[in-house]
Order: structure tokens, then sequence, then C-alpha cells
């Protein structure tokens, strides 16, 4: 599977956990829960695939973010 498409995968990720969002909303200050999700959405379209975990949840870079998924689930952030 190249960059791309895992890239179009991402792009259609409609959910985002509980726990991505409090991840989110602790490195972020301040941020409220609905904007982490609309901002953790809206990062996932632009992140680049860089791996997986060995749990084989795959892993995007985005700045100084990691965004790791799980088929149509941000799973946390760090």
């Amino acid at each position: 599977m190249t960059s791309h498409l895992l890239l179009e995968r991402i792009f259609e990720m409609p959910y985002v956990s509980k726990h991505a969002i409090d991840r989110y909303c602790e490195r972020k200050n301040g941020v409220s829960r609905q904007h982490a999700i609309t901002q953790l959405q809206n990062l996932a379209e632009v992140a680049e695939y860089v791996g997986e975990e060995v749990t084989g949840a795959k892993k995007y870079s985005i700045g100084d973010m990691i965004l790791v998924c799980d088929n149509d689930t941000i799973l946390t952030v760090y």
C-alpha cells in the first residue's frame, strides 16, 4: 500500500476516541473538547504515515505529534 492510499484512508476517519481527545486537550492547553475533535480530524487529513505499533495500529506524524489510528478511529495522540 502506498503512502497516498494510506493518506486517503486516514482522511476518511470519522471517529476520535475519548482518550485521543483527552490527550490532545492536555497537549494543547485551553482547546475545548469539541474543537479538539475537529482539529484532530483536520490534522489527520494531512498527516504522514510513519509506521505501525506492535499492536498493528498505524502511526501518522504531523508537526510535533503522532496520531495512532486503528481502522476508522484516532486512538491516541502523543
